[in-house]
């Protein structure tokens, strides 16, 4: 689980801050009492697949790239703040609901390698 700032600090750090990673696969699943998003980010260049499940899910915003764009990220951001996790698929300073990327809040977050 990623609990904390210090955690997801390291989680960016061993992900290369998402740098030349992409979004592989996505999944929602809804009950009557949860709601996940598990995502699959593949960092090939660095680090790997790895599966990020966003449990408790609260806002997400997906915007595939632009055609003639490369899906590729240049950077991402991860935050735990106000016992919540934001994650986009830019460098941003805090949590922006009105960034107009792909992001994800949620109220916690597991990951793990698969590949």
């Amino acid at each position: 689980y990623i609990c904390t700032q210090a955690d997801a600090n390291a989680f960016m750090k061993l992900f290369e801050g998402f740098h030349d990673s992409f979004l592989n696969k996505l999944t929602y699943e809804e009950t009557d009492q949860t709601r996940r998003l598990t995502v699959v980010f593949d960092n090939s260049c660095w680090f790997g697949l790895a599966e990020l499940c966003f449990e408790g899910l609260v806002a997400m915003n997906l915007r595939p790239a632009q055609e003639n764009y490369a899906r590729y990220m240049l950077g991402g951001t991860l935050i735990v703040k106000d016992e919540c996790i934001f994650w986009a698929d830019d460098f941003l300073k805090d949590e922006d609901l009105s960034y107009e990327g792909s992001y994800i809040k949620a109220l916690n977050l597991k990951w793990r390698k698969i590949g």
